[in-house]
Parts: C-alpha cells; sequence; structure tokens
C-alpha cells in the first residue's frame, strides 16, 4: 500500500493543505517545513487517517472537533486504490468524499490487520526511537536474539521489559529471602498459633467494662458543657465584631437625620441637566452662525449675471472647437503635400523611361506586371541557383568519396592486431575497490599530524600540569564522582557562609533601625521606664531619710545634703524629687503606648544582639569548616603533584585531561592504519608492473606512486581499446563509403535531367514578359523590381492627389458650418474668420458655464444654511422646555439652583445606601434574632471587656478539651482490654484474617507464576526469531552498516561469550572487532538503524507494503552519514513509499546531491 495524497482539511495548524505523493515507482518522499509550520501536526494527521483522530487531540485549536476533516487516497500493490474521509469521533469516522459513512473493513485490505501500535513501531522511526534502540543495544550486550528481536517489532524497550519481569517476580518471592509471599506464609503460621492460643477471662471483662461505661457518661457530660461554652464564645465574638458597626450606624443616621427631609433625584438627572445646558448653548451659537453665514451668501448671490442661452448649444461649441486643430493643421499640410506629390511624379517618370522610353505617365497602365505571374517568374527562377549548385556538388563529392576510400585502405593496413589486457583491467578494477588508498594514507597522515600537533597545543594549554601524553594517560586523578561530591559540598558549605552573612547583615540592619526609632522617640520628649520611676522613687527615699534624719534626731551631714542636690537647700531639693517622681509616675501612666513601644524596641534590641552573637558563633564554625574541607580536597590531589583549583574549575580541567586522554588513543590507532595501509600499496605496485611488462611495455620505474601505476596501465589499457575501436570503426567506414559512392553516382545523373526540365519551363515564364530564355534569373528579378518601384509610386501619386481634394472640400464645410452657428448664438462673431469664431465661441461657453455652476452652488447653500437655522431655533425651544421642567421637577426658579440642589440629593442618596449597608452587615452578626435585639445586647456589655471574656472561656474550652483527650484514651485503653479478653471474638477475626492472606499468597504466586511463564515464553520466541532471522537479516545489515558508517566499520560478526550466548560485534577494515559496549553513541545509533532498515526490507519481501514513516532522524548525523542514510533509504523506497519529514533544509540540498530526480520527490509544507 502507498500514499497517493494527504489532504490536511481540517486538522491543526492546516486549511485546505494537499500534499501529493506522484503515482509510479514508490520514491523517497521529503515533506519539509521550518519549526512551526507544523511538521509533527502533518506526521499525527497521516497516522490520524489511517488509524482515526485521538479522543483527546491537541490538533483541534483552530478548528472544532466536529469540523476536523482528513482526507486521503491510498493504492494496493494490486493496482486497486480508495478515497477516503476520516472525521473525529467515537463510531462511523470513517466517510465517502459525499460525507456518507464508510465501512471501516474497506482497509484491511490495504492495511491488513497491523494496528496503530504496531504501525507506529514497524513502519515508523523518530529520533527518540533511534537513540533508545542504540541504548538497548548496549544495555544487553549486543545480544544477537535480543537486537534483532527488537530491530524486527521496531524496539519496545525489550531489555527492561525482560528485567522488569525478572525483577517484579524476585519481587514476589525466592527460595531464600523475605519478599511478599514468604512474609505471607510466615504471616499465616502465626496466625494460626494466635488461633490456638486464645482465652476468655470473665471477671477482669466485668471490671473493665464498668470502667468504660463511666467513662462514657463523663465524656457527655464534657461535651454538654463544652457545648455551651462555645456558643457562648460565639455569641462574645460576635458582639465584638459588631459593636464598631452599630457606633459608625449610629453616628450616620444621626448626619442623616440632621439633614432632614431631601429629594432624591434619579441617578440620571445631573446629566441630563448638564446636557440639556450644552446643547442649549451649541444651538445659540449655531444660531447666531446661520444668521451671518445667510447674509453674505445672499450678497454674493446678487453678485452673478449671466445668459442661459448659449448654454443650449454648449455641445455643438465643443465639438467646433475640438476639430478645429484639425482643420487648422490639415490646411498646414497642404504646402507639403504639393512637394510631395511633385518628387513622386518625377521619380515615377525616371523609372518609367528605363523601362520603356516611348511610354507616358497617363500609359503606363499596360505595363503592369500581377503578383501572380510575378511570384511566378520568381519561383522558376529561384530553382536556377540550387540545380545547378546540386549538379556542382555531386560531382565534388564523387571525387572526394574516391580520395577517402583509398585513404582509409592505407590506414587499416598500417594498424596492427589488439593485445590481451583481461589480466592488467581485473587488477586495476581489484585496486580500485580498494578506494584511493594513497589519498586515504595522506588524508590520515595529515590528520595524524593536525592530531599530534593539537596533542602538543593542548597538552601546553593543560594548566596545572607539566609532563608528556603518556605521563597524562597514567596520571591518577580522582573519579569524576568525587569531583562532584566535593563541588556539592563546597556549594553548600558556600552557600551556608552566605545565608549566614545575610542573616548577620539583616539583624544589623534591623538593630540599627530600632536604635534610630528609639532615638527618633526621645527627640520628641524623653520616654520613661520602669528603671527611670525606680531611680526617681530611690533618690526620693534618699532624701526622706535625710529629712527624717534632721528632723527626728536634729543631725544633718551638709556633705551628704550637698550631694543630694548641691545647688539647693534640702527642704527645696527633696521637694523637687518627690515632684520628679510622681512626674515619672505620671507620664508613664499618660505615655503608656510610647513607653510600651520604647520597652518592646529595647527588647526586641536585646534579642538582636543575642542573634549576632549566635550567628558569629556560626560563622566562625563555618570558616572552620570550609578550611577542613579544602585540606581535604588538596590532599586528594596530592598523589597527582597537581595543586587543585576549586572542584568546579577542576572538573573542567578533566574533562579536558579526558579529551587529550582519548586524543592519544586516536594517534595510535592511526599510526596502526597508516602501517597498514602502506604495506597494500606496495602490494598492488609490484603486481601493476609485472602486468605492463607482460604487454611488452618499456620497463616501469618501481618508485613510481601507486596512482601513477594505475594511470599508465589504465593509459595503456585506453589505448589498446582505443587501436581495436579504431580497426572496427574504419570497417565501418570504408563500407559507407562505398555505399555512398554509389548514391553520389545516382544523384549526378537525375541532377542533370531536372536542369534540363528547368530551362524549359523558364523560356516560357520570361516569354510572357518580353524576355529572352536566354536571359539570366537576376536580370530578370532587376526588371521585375523596377516594375513593382514604378507602380508604387504611381499608386501613392493617385492617393495624394484624393487626399488634398478632401482637404479644401472639408475646410469650406466647416467654415459655412461656424458662421452659420455664430449669427444664431452670437450675431457680432459672424463676420469673423471661422477659426476666430471657434474660439470666442468657446471662450464665451466655458465662462457662462462657470457662473451658472457657482449661482447654483449658492443658491444650495442658502436653503442648507436655512434649514440649519431653523434647526437651530427648534433645540433651543425644546432645551429652554427641558430645563423649565427640570426646575418644576425640584421646584426652583432658575436654571442655576438645579446644581446646589443635586449636590444636596447626592449626599444624602449616599448616607443612605452606607446606614443600609451597615443594617445588612449588622443582620448578619444577629445569629437569626431581630436588628433591635442585637442593638441592645450589644448596648447591655461592656466592650472593653470582651476580649478578656473571650479568653477566659476560651481557656476553659481548652481545659476540657484537655479532659476529653483523657477520657478518649481510657475509652480506648479500656476497648483493648475488653477485646483481648474476648477470646471467641479473637479466634474469630485470626481465622479470617487467615483467610485473607491466604487469599493474597494464592494471588501473588499466581502472579509469580505468570511472570515467569512471559518471561520463557518471550526469551524462547526470541531466541526463535533469531534462528530464523539471523542470517539473511545480519547480512543486510552489515552491508547498510559499512555504509551509515562511512566505512568505518567494513561489516558486523557473531562472537559467542563464556556462557555461549551470541552477541554483535562490530569488524573495522583492519580487522579489529569492536564490542558493543565500545561503540559510541552515534556508532550504537547507526547499528540500531541497520538492523531496523534490514528487519523491514524482509518484512516487505513476503507482505504487503506499507509506507515506512521516518521523523527528522538526522538531527546528529553529520553531512556524511545524512548522506549515506539518505542514500540507504532510496534503496529502500523501490520497495515501499520511504516518507521523511524534516525541518532541516540543509537536507533537502544533500538529497538533491545523492539521490536522482526520479527517485526523489520534495513537498513543502509553507
Amino acid at each position: 500500500m502507498k500514499i497517493l495524497t494527504l489532504e490536511l482539511r481540517a486538522f491543526g495548524p492546516f486549511t485546505g493543505s494537499v500534499l501529493h505523493f506522484p503515482d509510479g515507482k514508490e520514491g523517497l518522499h521529503i515533506v519539509y517545513g521550518p519549526n512551526e509550520a507544523g511538521k509533527s501536526a502533518a506526521l499525527r494527521g497521516l497516522k490520524s487517517l489511517l488509524f482515526g483522530i485521538p479522543e483527546r487531540t491537541t490538533d483541534n485549536f483552530v478548528h472544532d472537533n466536529n469540523k476536523l476533516r482528513i482526507g486521503g487516497h491510498i493504492k494496493h500493490s494490486d493496482g486497486s486504490s480508495i478515497f477516503f474521509v476520516r472525521r473525529k469521533g467515537r463510531t462511523n469516522t470513517l466517510l465517502c468524499e459525499d460525507e456518507s459513512v464508510l465501512d471501516e473493513t474497506v482497509l484491511k485490505k490495504h492495511i491488513g490487520s497491523v494496528g496503530e501500535k504496531l504501525f507506529s513501531r514497524m513502519f515508523g522511526i523518530n529520533y527518540q526511537d533511534l537513540v533508545m534502540g542504540g541504548k538497548e543495544i548496549i544495555a544487553g550486550g549486543g545480544d544477537v536474539g535480543e537486537s534483532l528481536f527488537a530491530a524486527g517489532i521496531g524496539g519496545i524497550g525489550l531489555r527492561e521489559i525482560l528485567l522488569g519481569l525478572d525483577k517484579e517476580a524476585e519481587e514476589l518471592f525466592t527460595p531464600r529471602g523475605k519478599k511478599i509471599i514468604n512474609v505471607r506464609i510466615t504471616e499465616l503460621n502465626d496466625i494460626k498459633k494466635e488461633i490456638q492460643g486464645a482465652a476468655l477471662s470473665g471477671r477482669e471483662w466485668e471490671e473493665h467494662n464498668e470502667a468504660l461505661k463511666s467513662a462514657q457518661i463523663n465524656k457527655e457530660k464534657l461535651i454538654h458543657e463544652l457545648t455551651i461554652l462555645r456558643s457562648e464564645i460565639n455569641r462574645l465574638t460576635r458582639l465584638q465584631k459588631a459593636i464598631p458597626l452599630i457606633a459608625e450606624w449610629k453616628e450616620l443616621s444621626s448626619e442623616r437625620t440632621n439633614m432632614g427631609e431631601v429629594l432624591i433625584l434619579p441617578q440620571n438627572f445631573p446629566e441630563e441637566r448638564r446636557q440639556a445646558v450644552e446643547t442649549l448653548n451649541h444651538a445659540k451659537s449655531i444660531e447666531k452662525k446661520a444668521i451671518e453665514q445667510l447674509a453674505r451668501l445672499k450678497g454674493n448671490l446678487n453678485a452673478i449675471s449671466f445668459s442661459p442661452d448659449i448654454l443650449k448649444y454648449g455641445k455643438i461649441i465643443e465639438d467646433y472647437h475640438i476639430r478645429l486643430g484639425s482643420h487648422i493643421k490639415a490646411l498646414k499640410d497642404l504646402p507639403k503635400l504639393n512637394g510631395e506629390m511633385s518628387q513622386l511624379q518625377a521619380d515615377a517618370e525616371a523609372i518609367l523611361k528605363e523601362l520603356d522610353p516611348n511610354q507616358t505617365i497617363e500609359q503606363a497602365e499596360a505595363l503592369r506586371i500581377t503578383s501572380a505571374k510575378r511570384q511566378h517568374i520568381r519561383g522558376v527562377g529561384a530553382q536556377y541557383q540550387s540545380l545547378t549548385e546540386r549538379l556542382r556538388n555531386t560531382k565534388k563529392s564523387i571525387g572526394m568519396l574516391n580520395t577517402k576510400i583509398q585513404q582509409t585502405q592505407n590506414d587499416l593496413t598500417r594498424l596492427g592486431e589488439p593485445r590481451d589486457i583481461r589480466d592488467l583491467r581485473e587488477l586495476i578494477q581489484r585496486v580500485n575497490k580498494q578506494g584511493d588508498l594513497e589519498a586515504e594514507l595522506k588524508k590520515i597522515k595529515i590528520e595524524l599530524k593536525e592530531e599530534e600537533g593539537n596533542a602538543r597545543v593542548e597538552l601546553q594549554k593543560l594548566s596545572l600540569w607539566d609532563g608528556s601524553l603518556a605521563d597524562l594517560e597514567s596520571l591518577p586523578i580522582p573519579s569524576s564522582e568525587t569531583i562532584d561530591r566535593f563541588e556539592k559540598e563546597f556549594d553548600s558549605l558556600l552557600s551556608s557562609i552566605e545565608k549566614n552573612e545575610i542573616r548577620i547583615q539583616e539583624a544589623a540592619s534591623k538593630a540599627s533601625n530600632l536604635r534610630s526609632k528609639i532615638e527618633s522617640l526621645e527627640l520628641s520628649g524623653a520616654v520613661p521606664t520602669e528603671l527611670d520611676l525606680e531611680e526617681a522613687r530611690r533618690r526620693r527615699e534618699s532624701g526622706w531619710k535625710l529629712i527624717r534624719g534632721a528632723w527626728l534626731q536634729g543631725e544633718l551631714d551638709p556633705e551628704e545634703a550637698k550631694s543630694f542636690d548641691p545647688s539647693d537647700p534640702l527642704d527645696k531639693a527633696y521637694e523637687k524629687s518627690v515632684y520628679h517622681a510622681d512626674d515619672v509616675a505620671d507620664r508613664l501612666r499618660h505615655e503608656a503606648e510610647r513607653v510600651a513601644q520604647k520597652s518592646t524596641w529595647i527588647a526586641e534590641l536585646d534579642r538582636l544582639g543575642k542573634e549576632l552573637s549566635s550567628y558569629e558563633v556560626n560563622k566562625n564554625n563555618l570558616t572552620e569548616n570550609r578550611f577542613s574541607l579544602s585540606a581535604e580536597w588538596n590532599s586528594l590531589w596530592q598523589t597527582t603533584g597537581i595543586k587543585p583549583l576549586t572542584p568546579k574549575e577542576m572538573s573542567s580541567w578533566m574533562q579536558k585531561q579526558d579529551a587529550l586522554v582519548r586524543r592519544a588513543e586516536r594517534i595510535r590507532n592511526l599510526h596502526l592504519n597508516i602501517s597498514q595501509i602502506e604495506e597494500r600499496i606496495d602490494e598492488y605496485k609490484n603486481l601493476l608492473i609485472k602486468c605492463i611488462s607482460l604487454l611488452g611495455e618499456p620497463k616501469t620505474d618501481p618508485s613510481l606512486a601507486l596512482h601513477s601505476l594505475i594511470d599508465r596501465g589504465q593509459s595503456l589499457i585506453d589505448n589498446i581499446e582505443k587501436q581495436k575501436s579504431q580497426r572496427e570503426t574504419l570497417k565501418k567506414f570504408l563500407y559507407d563509403l562505398n555505399s555512398q559512392i554509389k548514391e553520389a553516382q545516382n544523384e549526378e545523373k537525375i541532377a542533370s535531367e531536372e536542369l534540363s526540365k528547368w530551362q524549359i519551363a523558364w523560356g516560357k515564364a520570361v516569354k510572357e514578359i518580353g524576355l529572352d530564355e536566354t536571359t539570366l534569373p537576376s536580370a530578370a528579378n532587376i526588371i521585375l523590381d523596377r516594375n513593382q518601384d514604378f507602380f508604387t509610386k504611381f499608386d501613392e501619386i493617385i492617393k495624394l492627389r484624393r487626399r488634398m481634394e478632401g482637404i479644401s472640400r472639408d475646410k469650406s464645410e466647416y467654415a459655412n458650418d461656424i458662421k452659420y452657428l455664430a449669427k444664431r448664438v452670437t450675431p457680432d462673431l459672424a463676420e469673423l474668420p471661422f477659426d476666430q469664431i471657434a474660439v470666442e465661441l468657446h471662450t464665451r461657453y466655458t465662462k457662462t458655464r462657470e457662473d451658472s455652476a457657482t449661482h447654483t452652488q449658492l443658491k444650495d447653500r442658502y436653503q442648507e444654511v436655512e434649514q440649519e437655522l431653523e434647526k437651530a431655533r427648534s433645540s433651543i425651544r425644546e432645551m429652554t422646555d427641558k430645563l423649565n421642567g427640570l426646575c418644576r421637577q425640584t421646584k426652583c426658579h432658575k436654571f442655576e439652583e438645579l446644581e446646589g440642589i443635586e449636590k444636596q440629593s447626592s449626599i444624602a442618596w449616599d448616607l443612605d445606601q452606607k446606614i443600609g449597608q451597615l443594617k445588612r452587615q449588622l443582620f448578619t452578626h444577629a445569629a437569626g434574632g431581630t436588628f433591635q435585639k442585637l442593638i441592645n445586647e450589644a448596648e447591655k456589655i461592656n466592650p472593653d471587656s470582651l476580649p478578656s471574656l473571650i479568653r477566659e472561656n476560651e481557656e476553659k474550652v481548652r481545659g476540657i478539651e484537655n479532659s476529653l483527650s483523657e477520657i478518649d484514651q481510657k475509652i480506648g485503653r479500656e476497648n483493648t482490654e475488653l477485646e483481648k479478653m474476648d477470646g471467641s471474638s479473637k479466634a474469630a477475626d485470626a481465622a479470617e484474617r487467615a483467610q485473607a492472606v491466604l487469599a493474597q499468597i494464592h494471588s501473588a504466586a499466581e502472579r509469580y507464576i505468570r511472570l515467569r511463564a512471559a518471561s520463557s515464553i518471550l526469551l524462547a520466541e526470541i531466541e526463535r526469531y533469531r534462528t530464523k532471522n539471523q542470517g539473511p537479516i545480519l547480512k543486510r545489515a552489515s552491508e547498510i552498516f559499512s555504509l551509515l558508517t562511512l566505512q568505518s566499520f567494513s561489516r558486523l560478526k557473531i562472537n559467542y561469550g563464556d556462557d555461549d550466548k551470541p552477541f554483535l560485534v562490530g569488524v573495522r577494515s583492519n580487522g579489529e572487532e569492536v564490542t558493543t559496549a565500545g561503540m559510541s553513541d552515534g556508532t550504537s545509533d547507526q547499528l540500531y538503524l541497520s538492523l531496523r532498515l534490514a528487519s523491514l526490507e524482509k518484512y516487505l519481501h513476503t507482505n504487503e507494503p506499507l509506507p515506512f514513516i521516518v521523523d527528522d532522524i538526522l538531527i546528529n548525523f553529520d553531512d556524511k552519514r545524512s548522506e549515506a542514510v539518505l542514500k540507504v533509504l532510496s534503496e529502500l523506497s523501490r520497495e515501499t513509499q520511504v516518507i521523511l519529514f524534516t525541518h532541516h533544509n540543509h537536507l533537502i540540498e544533500i538529497a538533491k546531491k545523492v539521490i536522482t530526480p526520479e527517485i526523489l520527490h520534495l513537498h513543502s509544507l509553507r
């Protein structure tokens, strides 16, 4: 089956797009579209055409689901075809062109039993499939059976499936282990013991039962108390939320009452009043302008006067004015025409004298030769040259052919017999099959030189290391995992240091802000603290002690009194201390908020100080950890002699070191390739020298290059073959010459006979015009030409004469007509010359027409302005009535009062809305009660006491909840004890659990058996597939693999491991074997692709072909490998249709270069 057309009628980004795949040989079709052009959507459309649009599709972003349509025309290999349309739906989605339902079974013939998943796997491949297939081959160690089977069915994660089956089975059961089945068997045995040991105790059961009932009664009491408390908390919370709203409602209600009765105007009243005023003012302005315009227009109309009679003849005047120019021009041409006529007459008379001197122009008509007669004479004369030339050429050809026959016979005599070149040709073909060995050798040597040069440069660039490339290969550097671990530890430590530093900065910033706030607070007056009050009271008590000592004991120490207050006596100083202490106490009370704020800030400042100390300690610890980690990192590199940089930098350094190590390996391989190629070149040179010598050639210089020897051998082959070809050519040439001379002799006879016939016909033809038969055709042609020239001039004289007569006649008629018109329209012009009449008439008509048009325009504008004036006056009356109506509505007397009334109405309306909103909010807090009941309830309670009451009740709730928790625990313990003692119930429960465990064991065992059976069946099928297909598929896969790797590998080979299991290896051109584990990712991808294509080709040999869909698999292929893949796909396209989707434009150019136009077909999605 192949696809002839794919119509993306309404699908994804497409509307009416059609891809035509030409009929004929299948071919390679490349469907190209840039990014976002819909390549993926087109690919989904192709699959949806064959198997239906998915129920959950992403291709409905342009067209609705019920509008999605894809059309297609497909053709079976037997020549039958079908066109159908696919719509989105669950049933009846296959349609005919007219949208009638088509039975799905009609597709069976074309796609067979292949479903969507199998089609995608076997007949489709994308880049992800390619990479996963390569990875599976590597993961499976190149196992032959697995590789072939996976490639044959399109890759389904075979290795993952096999491992998954084994893993799931081992999770269920192993002979020795703690797996699901093992654990359940142990559990079953324990339950059986539990059933046997069950017992019952009656007295203890009664005690626990009574304790359980008592606890349940206590629980019910506590739940009842808890319900009452929570209800009270809800009531208090509602009141707490409602009280501020009630206060606002009362205030707004009072404000509205004070406004008194206010007329509430409609919402559109202000806009209606504003529009009426603006319209009135605008209409008055229009009225004024219209009156002024009417006065101006009336003056302009009175200033215009004209005679309308001339307008009746407007078209006639315009016509006369247009025709005037042609008449004047014709009159000016008359002298020139007279001159032309005189010249023609003189020329004609001169020619006539040559033809017949006795004839005049008036008698010349008798000499006219008809065109037919002239043509006949010329035709007969024209044959003369060809007939004579033919006879002359024929005689010349006979002489030349005789000369050539003699020369050819001499050449054949000089040529010898050809030598046998078969051995030399076969040897050159064998050498050429090896390719250009010297170019390859040169290329490899250049590559070696570049690699060695690059290695030296990169080695010099490699910092931290000073040594040879060989030493670098054996350098004991840490693993990449170790470096990643250190990098994570360094990053984590650095992150912790940065976070700790940020915390230090944030804490210091907060502390600085708090100090600034405290300073700002104290700038507006010192804020007292409890310490300040204690200090003031302490000073007051100290003064009181001094006064009491002086009063009771009569003793006063002057020094102590002076130290108490140096400036005032003790009594005044004590009085000041009392006032100061009272003042501090009063300020503490009056400035409680500022005091509390300062206390809070001071406490926060103290907390931040402790935090900063903690962060500094953490900073020291982190710094110490950093030093410790750096020491460990440096010691890791000690054996290499390298002083390491950071782990991230060393990771980059290791990548460079690894690249150098790989480069060293490539250098070794290049040296090996060079020696092998040089050996083959020497062998082929010796064989070529021997073959050339055997053909009798001079001794060959053995120092010549291989390509020079090949060129010499090929040149020798070409010369010998050329000699052989020359003999055959000369023999054929001689045969042809003999045939040609016979034909030439016959031609000479025919040419002589035809020339005799012509002479008879020529004499008869020239006799009719009075010439002798001996007159040559060239002379006769001159006479015919002069006769024709004469009559050409003769006819022109007759035409000029008629034209001059016509000009004179037209001028007279025009002059008479225009004078007649002037007498009727403008009599004052009738006596002027005709040309002046035409010009003046047209001037007067144009002026009259313009005045008439201006008068009409002014008159129309006058009527328009009159209408505008009436419309403005009507609007003035209407708006005045409207404003009067608004005044009546608001009971005011002037238009100007309306704006103030509007403002009062708006204020009152806003207050009413707010009061209503508050009332609705309060109803939500009334808990189903009336609004007034909520007001009364709120007025009875002190708002300041609500928070403490709510907290008190919440504390009670938490106490009861704790008690309930303890009671629940007790109920749980008693229930547990009772269940333990219920032996019969316990035994029954244990038996029930035993059945459940037994069912689990049965289910797990059944699953285990299925898994083991599935694994065995799959392995057996893989082995069967390998045995059946190993030979043909691997042979073809080897050929494809060699092409895709650009001969880096010459073939594929099967090796056997220690367990005698076959596995695949690649064989290089030098015989080196590479396992799949040693292959690069790109090579393993190419191996998988080779197996896929070989498997597909084998399938196509025995089954109905289906299109092979390739989705951008060449993303990571260079141009050379892309060329190889495209060539292989073009070969496959001879068996089945191949459709390659891509958005890489350069692939188009590569395909054009390597694939013939009859195979390659390009399609654009633009």
